[in-house]
């Protein structure tokens, strides 16, 4: 094997596979070293004639995610859609309401105003965001020196619309809104295509499902490379690099040549490595701030599905404080069998509860369903699968890496640039979907054509290409309607309502001024 034309990838994930299969289709000898005794990364599917299978980690693909799509389609896996025709319910301050479409028809028109001019604000300033340099944006500075949440108190006038939108950072990147940046969210809605499509079900981001899990893709792939080179149970320990090449050292005590290295890996899981020569300042200084966001992911399963007999698609919005679910949905298997509710524990509440026992997290879930199902049915699960993320060695979390203020625009230029022979692929690493599987495939196959230049394979004007829209999944434009678009902020219907009410008192006082003198 020739180390000009071996290149080593670390990380087994969707992203190295895709990396490493692309170097493959193009020439190149490949050697996959992977930390976990498994393919897949941040995607995990569980098989057991209990659950048939079940997605604990990454499943959900949607219109516009076309790379995913694509990848999918060529290994044979096939999407389903998820069951969501039904009513949902919205549950705060104990009231609960029960509603058809994305969200509730709100009966106070300021709290409609309100949530319809913070979206269309989100969706604005994301069109002025370049998807692949957030930090160039306008106000970059100011934006990034605040929190979500700051933002969110700025733009939001009612308490729902502040609850509403202060839960879209753990529902999204499963991390509290003060804890991010509001240029780094802006920027994770903006390159999801905008609002409506991240938030959704329906022709949404959470659309659609794998029929057979979302790790079949990863284990497709894997089947395509030459498997005396996919070296599982492989924790990488130490990179050098010289103007000859690159030497990968693993746990174990081995080393593998090649001409360059894809780390496709979580930035923080980097820290693990040993550099020489070290990475640059400010390198280390954004993998010191990149931490994973918080989750547990949770799957309930019961005899019947006795939501949907009432009516319910599953999907549930909870914004009561002492809830412990933001957010559940329907996890039924296409062809109806195995009837399960799937949620996430998020942020804060996956923190406060890491520590219980897995039987009180089911039992706390159960009761929320009850709750707000209005059955006793939820209290009887047949079985309970669960994944902390945040236990997990080689993520550290799960969906993605977040960003604090200031690192965006400080360090956000160090996320994909190459040191040396290094590369970094990754779905942090994306421009579109980044954090969803969408994004691995894109920075996986980015990373293999910035090694095949280096190669002289390909020119610098291929490195980064488009994607064409995939012909199996219909994308609806999400765009507002007509009242959306022309709809007043409170602040404004506030303000107008204001002067109207000053000039209408002046007529009166003119009209009985001019009786008066008559």
């Amino acid at each position: 094997m020739s180390v000009a034309n071996n290149i080593i990838v670390v990380g087994a994930g969707i992203s190295g596979l895709c990396a490493a299969n692309y170097l493959k289709d193009n020439g190149c000898d490949v050697i996959l070293l992977e930390a976990r005794d498994r393919v897949g990364g941040r995607t995990l599917t569980f098989r057991d004639p209990s659950v048939d299978y079940v997605d604990l980690g990454g499943a959900y693909v949607g219109p516009t995610q076309n790379r995913i799509l694509r990848v999918a389609n060529e290994v044979g896996v096939k999407p389903y859609v998820v069951r969501d025709a039904e009513k949902s319910v919205w549950l705060q301050n104990g009231k609960r309401y029960e509603f058809n479409g994305f969200m509730p028809k709100f009966w106070n028109p300021l709290i409609w105003l309100d949530v319809n001019s913070i979206i269309r604000e989100i969706d604005r300033i994301g069109e002025t965001i370049p998807l692949d340099k957030p930090w160039d944006c306008p106000n970059a500075e100011e934006l990034d020196n605040m929190t979500w949440k700051e933002w969110v108190l700025k733009h939001a006038w009612t308490s729902t619309a502040k609850t509403y939108f202060l839960a879209s950072s753990p529902f999204h990147v499963t991390t509290e809104p003060h804890e991010i940046s509001a240029l780094y969210f802006l920027w994770y809605i903006a390159q999801c295509n905008g609002f409506n499509r991240i938030n959704g079900v329906e022709n949404a981001a959470q659309s659609n499902k794998f029929i057979g899990g979302s790790q079949l893709i990863s284990e497709r792939l894997c089947d395509r490379l030459d498997q005396n080179h996919v070296i599982l149970s492989s924790p990488v320990t130490q990179i050098q690099q010289t103007d000859e090449g690159v030497q990968v050292s693993t746990l174990d005590g081995k080393s593998y040549s090649g001409s360059a290295v894809i780390l496709a890996m979580p930035p923080s899981m980097t820290q693990r490595i040993t550099f020489s020569p070290p990475l640059p300042s400010l390198r280390n200084q954004l993998i010191a701030r990149s931490p994973m966001g918080s989750v547990i992911k949770c799957i309930t399963y019961y005899e019947k599905d006795f939501w949907f007999d009432k009516g319910l698609s599953g999907n549930i919005w909870s914004f009561d404080s002492s809830s412990p679910v933001l957010w559940s949905i329907d996890d039924t298997k296409p062809d109806n069998t195995h009837p399960a509710l799937m949620n996430f524990l998020e942020g804060n509440k996956a923190r406060s509860v890491c520590y219980d026992s897995k039987e009180n997290r089911r039992d706390m879930i159960c009761k929320f369903y009850a709750k707000a199902f209005q059955s006793q049915e939820a209290l009887k699960p047949i079985n309970y699968m669960e994944m902390d993320w945040m236990a997990e060695p080689y993520s550290g979390g799960c969906f993605t890496t977040v960003y604090s203020t200031g690192v965006l625009t400080k360090f956000g230029r160090e996320i994909a640039r190459p040191f040396g022979r290094v590369y970094f692929a990754g779905t942090e690493t994306a421009t579109q979907w980044s954090g969803y599987m969408d994004g691995a495939v894109e920075a996986g196959e980015r990373a293999a054509r910035e090694v095949l230049h280096r190669l002289g394979k390909v020119s610098g004007s291929e490195v980064h290409q488009e994607e064409p829209q995939f012909p199996g999944m219909l994308t609806v434009p999400l765009d507002p309607t007509f009242f959306q678009r022309i709809a007043p902020s409170v602040g404004g219907f506030l303000a107008f309502v204001g002067v109207s009410s000053v000039l209408t008192l002046a007529g009166i006082i003119g009209c009985v001024h001019v009786m008066k003198k008559k």
